[in-house]
């Protein structure tokens, strides 16, 4: 650098008597010399702590832009939204569920089952974004039908701006390289080319790719004594490749062997013999009846309670069914709750035993609520169907028992239904969804927590009824009863405090 700022790129070097002269082009690529002695005395460090020490520091300004900029940076990669807010699309909230959760597995095999219209390709799209932005994934491989190629392909660059190649036999056979899929990040691939090409398989087979994406996946037949070729290569392809994205809008449209094929891509291991994949679809029956009586003897008491004035009875039961939650969390599932959370059930069995002795009779209304609801969250949290699913199939099973006991209380002439009005039609049926949402929430909340943690939060159920049976229905609340009231309070005080001291202490560690 000449000391007037300009540069030049040195070509050749002179040394007459001493002096260094050196040749070059400067940046307009004219010819130039430039002696040793109009060399500028300002040093360039490469180094940052070189520049440091030399005085070289950049003014205020540009280093309060750097600091901000990294800042910015830092926030944009620890968001939520990171690889998934970029689409030129305008995502629902279950598409941007589910490629979150799919895309920040390491080497995801999933199965996407979204019915026609519901986004799958979208959910792909940001799957693929993300893994490749997070570097869970740098090279993925697209096979679909040969008449939806051109359909990803725009949708891939339109919406999230990634180039995928188009893999055909032109394109193939035109590639000078050894392997045409080892030059490109992104392959789209037809599985009927792919399927006819051997030579197109073996260069597949060798590309080391992170990621596979099946569209249309139910067009891969299988039966147990014979596969479609289509299958066989995706089987083979899945063996070596460590991600798997299956997509499909059927699953079962061959009946459960078309599911139990796609599974067995996902996971050969676990989904190895559909007989006995078979038996344990079967086994889901007993625990679903299980649950169901549970249930159904649940409400049936309760209702019970509520008609023949036992309302702070029925609020006993329920303060007593925390207690049975923890219980069965201990024994069954090995959950070991901490010191604080067993003085605060401590402080509520406490409670509980205050407001038994004073009823002075044996509770059995209040025990029938806390052991069946109790092993109907065990069941429900063990269970492997979701929230939904499980709450449906539990509705289906009773549907029978409740169609027969109106038919019989109709032809009796005591159903309610049959000379209510509209006001009382109105609060029948909306017993229903009031019903059925709790129930809903529940399943859902029981398979996330700890069942003592569940078993504890369900203290504001019963002292709502306590409230109601006050303050609604005029039962008398007597000072004692108050007592055993205000332990269990105090219990749900003492959790709520150790609960927040546990996560405030787990974040000071990390």
């Amino acid at each position: 650098m000449h000391f007037d700022n300009w540069k030049m790129t040195v070509q050749s070097v002179d040394d007459v008597d001493g002096l260094l002269i050196y040749h070059g082009l400067n940046a307009q690529n004219e010819l130039c010399t430039l002696p040793e002695t109009q060399l500028s005395n300002f040093i360039q460090f490469r180094l940052a702590s070189d520049r440091l020490f030399a005085g070289q520091i950049d003014p205020l300004n540009w280093f309060a832009l750097r600091y901000h900029t990294l800042e910015h940076q830092s926030r944009l990669l620890q968001s939520s939204l990171w690889g998934l807010g970029g689409a030129r699309a305008q995502p629902i909230a279950h598409q941007l569920h589910i490629a979150r959760m799919v895309a920040d597995r390491i080497a995801p095999r999933v199965l996407l089952a979204d019915e026609v219209g519901l986004g799958k390709t979208i959910e792909a799209g940001l799957v693929i974004h993300r893994q490749l932005l997070s570097g869970r994934a740098s090279r993925v491989l697209i096979l679909v039908p040969e008449n939806l190629q051109h359909q990803w392909l725009v949708e891939m660059r339109r919406r999230f701006n990634l180039q995928v190649a188009l893999f055909d036999a032109e394109r193939f056979a035109e590639s000078d390289a050894d392997n045409p899929f080892e030059d490109t990040q992104l392959a789209l691939v037809s599985l009927e080319w792919l399927k006819d090409s051997d030579k197109a398989q073996d260069a597949a087979f060798a590309a080391g790719w992170d990621l596979l994406v099946v569209d249309e996946a139910h067009h891969l037949v299988w039966h147990p004594e014979k596969a479609s070729d289509e299958y066989r290569l995706v089987e083979q392809l899945a063996e070596v490749i460590p991600g798997v994205l299956l997509l499909t809008a059927t699953p079962e449209q061959l009946g459960l062997e078309s599911h139990f094929a796609r599974l067995r891509l996902l996971d050969p291991n676990r989904f190895h013999d559909f007989e006995q994949f078979v038996e344990e679809q079967q086994n889901y029956r007993p625990v679903a009846d299980a649950v169901a009586l549970l249930l159904a003897g649940n409400w049936l008491v309760y209702v019970w309670a509520v008609t023949n004035g036992q309302v702070l009875e029925s609020s006993l039961g329920y303060f007593m069914l925390p207690l049975v939650s923890v219980a069965l969390g201990t024994v069954f599932l090995h959950e070991r709750p901490r010191p604080g959370q067993w003085l605060a059930v401590g402080i509520a069995a406490a409670g509980v035993a205050w407001l038994t002795w004073q009823t002075g009779r044996l509770p059995w209304a209040a025990l029938a609520l806390a052991l069946s609801f109790g092993f109907y969250g065990l069941l429900r949290k063990t269970a492997t169907l979701g929230a939904l699913e499980g709450l449906s199939l539990e509705t289906a099973l009773l549907v029978p028992l409740a169609l027969a006991y109106l038919a019989w209380t109709g032809q009796g002439g005591q159903a309610a239904w049959t000379h209510a009005g509209p006001g009382l039609l109105a609060s029948l049926l909306a017993v229903g969804p009031i019903t059925a949402v709790p129930l809903l929430l529940f399943a859902a909340g029981a398979r996330r927590i700890p069942l003592a943690t569940l078993g504890l939060l369900q203290y504001i159920s019963p002292m709502l009824q306590f409230l109601l049976g006050v303050w609604l229905l005029g039962e008398t609340a007597s000072p004692a009863r108050l007592v055993g009231f205000g332990l269990i309070w105090a219990a749900l005080l003492c959790y709520s405090v150790e609960g927040l001291w546990w996560q405030r202490m787990a974040k000071a560690t990390y």
